[in-house]
């Protein structure tokens, strides 16, 4: 879905992602509606993957440092 935010080299940009977290949070705050039928709870999946994701964004800046 992201794939705009991939960089040269081929991982996603940081800005990307960071941008994409807060678009989830930004839905998340807003009570916005899921589609038809969905069973998951949209706020702990949004927790889970904002999680994951700053972790591997802090993950990137860490392991890319020269």
């Amino acid at each position: 879905m992201h794939v705009l935010g991939l960089g040269a080299d081929d991982y996603l940009s940081q800005e990307c992602s960071q941008k994409f977290i807060n678009c989830m949070t930004n839905f998340k705050n807003s009570g916005g509606r899921t589609f038809k039928g969905n069973t998951c709870d949209a706020k702990e999946v949004i927790d889970v993957i904002s999680l994951v994701m700053k972790a591997a964004l802090l993950a990137g800046r860490y392991l890319h440092k020269p």
